[in-house]
């Protein structure tokens, strides 16, 4: 895989797509609160994020952990991977101040060689940016971005909606 991200938009045809939007968006989705964005010390007050575990490898080789698991399949099918690791959706709630000054923090989300893959889910002015490569992925709904999970990145929250919603994929 190339150290370059790879972004696809209009990754689901719109009539699959807006289910899943409207799962994810609606009032009564599960969300919970986790008082940092990646593993590490907490240096930050507006370091935290809620998330959804939708899946997690597990030894015996399973690892559905959401009811809402099936509402993501047809994202899944798309990716065509061989082997799911893990994946889990992360809301960012609205960043009051600029996004200049806002604390940015790098990390892979594994050590091992596989492939990460971010699913937007809503469009807002937030934003992927990936230290090695110099580039930046807007959050604009319906797109994907995949790469080698040892690129490091970051996500940074919106200042112009309430939330930034994505849906992260590792796998192999």
């Amino acid at each position: 895989m190339s150290k370059y991200p790879e972004v696809i938009d209009n990754f689901l045809p719109e009539d699959v797509f807006l289910p899943i939007q409207n799962v994810l968006m609606g009032e009564y989705f599960p969300w919970y609160f986790n008082d940092r964005t990646v593993h590490g010390e907490l240096t930050d007050a507006y370091d935290y994020q809620l998330t959804h575990n939708f899946y997690d490898l597990d030894e015996c080789g399973t690892g559905v952990s959401s009811s809402f698991f099936e509402n993501i399949k047809p994202i899944i099918k798309e990716l065509n991977c061989f082997c799911l690791l893990r994946v889990k959706g992360n809301l960012r709630t609205l960043y009051k101040g600029s996004q200049d000054k806002q604390s940015i923090y790098y990390h892979r989300d594994f050590d091992e060689d596989c492939t990460t893959a971010i699913f937007y889910v809503n469009t807002n002015n937030g934003y992927t940016i990936f230290k090695e490569a110099k580039q930046k992925v807007e959050c604009v709904a319906n797109r994907l971005v995949r790469f080698n999970t040892r690129l490091e990145h970051a996500g940074v929250s919106s200042n112009n909606e309430k939330q930034r919603v994505v849906i992260n994929f590792n796998y192999i």
